[in-house]
């Protein structure tokens, strides 16, 4: 989002922010960009243009959530902020010790990464962990791409 839209995005996130806060929830995950994107609109040059947006309104909302008392995470999730480098890098743009990392193990694989390296390079900016076990008999395929998880 841009413009008008993207400055009432930061404000519904905020005011989801105020009800953790009132609910009195330590910490809260939000999304930094859209899990539907367009598939062809997840590469890298896409990542580049929208990234300072995804860092100042990450960085607003953890603002708005330290005056709360509420840290708030980024989530490893869909195809555009995923990734150890994308992660990385939008944790490292924001750079405050309110903002901090839920490491999904699941969604990792989702952008062909493995979960037991990408929790080892990502352990130190981790907050939060959604581990999930991906091993079983039958044939396991994240449900949007169809890739597998080993």
């Amino acid at each position: 989002k841009e413009g008008d839209a993207w400055e009432a995005e930061i404000r519904r996130v905020c005011h989801e922010v105020d009800i953790a806060a009132e609910l009195g929830v330590p910490m809260m995950r939000h999304d930094v960009s859209s899990f539907r994107r367009p598939h062809s609109e997840n590469n890298l040059r896409d990542f580049e243009k929208w990234m300072p947006y995804m860092i100042e309104g990450a960085r607003r909302i953890t603002e708005h959530g330290k005056k709360q008392g509420v840290k708030t995470l980024i989530e490893n999730h869909g195809f555009f902020a995923n990734g150890c480098d994308r992660v990385e890098r939008i944790l490292d743009g924001v750079m405050d010790e309110n903002y901090g990392l839920l490491l999904d193990t699941g969604n990792i694989v989702c952008v062909d990464e493995d979960p037991s390296i990408a929790a080892q390079v990502l352990a130190h900016r981790c907050r939060m962990v959604h581990l999930k076990d991906l091993w079983q008999e039958a044939d396991l395929r994240c449900p949007v791409n169809g890739r597998t998880a080993g």
